[in-house]
C-alpha cells in the first residue's frame, strides 16, 4: 500500500513538473511563417501543360518559432520585384511584370519551396511568349492569411535582418546550396504528372549540370546533386508510383531542411 503512495506521488510530482515545463516554453505564434525564397542566379523557365504554367522555387522559413505553413497555403510577395514574371516575345523584347497581377504563390510540401501558379489571365496574354520567374535578391513571401497575426515587428525583423543572414546560407557558393539549386533546376524540366522515358531523363540532366558544373557551382555541390538524380532514378525504376519529379522534391526538401536547421542555429532561434 505505501509503496503504491509513493509510486503515485512520483507520478504526480512528474506531471506537475512536465506541466511547468510546458507553461516555460514560449507558446508558438501562429502564422503562417515567413518564408524566404532562393535567388535565381537566372530566370527559371515556366511549364506549361493543359493551359496550367508552374515553376518551383526554393524557400526556407525565416521564422522558426512561427507555425509553418500547410502544403498549398497562399503566399504573396513581401515587396514589389521580390518575384516577377519575364515574357519574351520572338523579337527577344522582355516584360517584367509584378507577381501580383500575374501569378498565384503557394507553399510546396512543407516550408522550403513554392509553387507558382500563373494566373489564367496572364496565361491568356503572355502564354505564346517564352515566360519564366524571377526571385530578388533578399526576397521573401508573406502568407495571404495569417490564423492570428505576428507582430509586424517580427515580420520585419525576419524580412530584414535575418533574411540578410540567410543570403549567406542559402545563396552561398556551397555543396548544399548548389545541390539545391541544380536539383530544383531539374524539376523544372519535368511534367507535374506523369514520368518520363530514362533516356530523356539523362538528356535533361545533363542539360542542367553542363553550364554550370565549371561556372560559380562547387564540384561537390555537382556530385551531390547528380547522386540525388542517380538515387530519384533508380528509385522510379523500381516503384511504379513515384515519379522523377516528385523524389526530387522530396530530396530537395531535405537538403533545404539541413541547410534551414543551420540557418535557425545560426540566429539561435528566430
Amino acid at each position: 500500500m505505501f509503496q503504491r503512495l509513493v509510486l503515485a506521488a512520483l507520478l504526480g510530482l512528474a506531471a506537475q513538473t512536465a506541466a511547468a515545463q510546458t507553461l516555460a516554453i514560449p507558446p508558438r505564434h501562429e502564422g503562417p511563417q515567413t518564408l524566404g525564397v532562393v535567388a535565381t542566379r537566372e530566370p527559371v523557365p515556366v511549364t506549361c501543360t493543359d493551359g496550367r504554367c508552374t515553376a518551383f522555387l526554393g524557400a526556407f522559413c525565416l521564422e522558426e518559432k512561427v507555425l509553418p505553413p500547410d502544403h498549398g497555403t497562399a503566399y504573396r510577395a513581401n515587396r514589389a520585384g521580390d518575384v516577377v514574371l519575364t515574357a519574351t516575345d520572338a523579337s527577344g523584347k522582355t516584360r517584367r511584370l509584378d507577381s501580383t497581377e500575374t501569378m498565384s504563390i503557394f507553399s510546396h510540401l512543407g516550408f522550403n519551396a513554392l509553387k507558382i501558379v500563373l494566373k489564367p489571365e496572364a496565361v491568356a496574354a503572355y502564354g505564346a511568349m517564352q515566360l519564366a520567374v524571377e526571385v530578388a535578391e533578399r526576397a521573401a513571401v508573406l502568407p495571404v492569411e495569417e490564423k492570428v497575426a505576428v507582430a509586424l515587428d517580427n515580420r520585419a525583423l525576419a524580412t530584414g535582418a535575418h533574411r540578410a543572414v540567410a543570403e549567406s546560407v542559402f545563396e552561398r557558393a556551397e555543396e548544399r546550396a548548389d545541390a539545391a539549386r541544380l536539383t530544383a533546376d531539374m524539376i523544372n524540366t519535368l511534367p507535374e504528372r506523369g514520368d518520363i522515358p530514362d533516356a530523356l531523363r539523362r538528356v535533361l540532366w545533363e542539360r542542367v549540370i553542363g553550364p554550370r558544373s565549371r561556372v560559380g557551382v562547387t564540384p561537390a555541390g555537382v556530385e551531390k546533386a547528380r547522386s540525388m538524380f542517380n538515387a530519384c532514378n533508380r528509385t522510379v525504376d523500381t516503384s511504379l508510383r513515384v515519379t522523377l519529379r516528385y523524389c526530387l522534391e522530396v530530396r530537395h526538401n531535405d537538403v533545404m531542411r539541413e541547410l534551414n536547421d543551420e540557418f535557425w542555429k545560426m540566429l539561435g532561434g528566430v
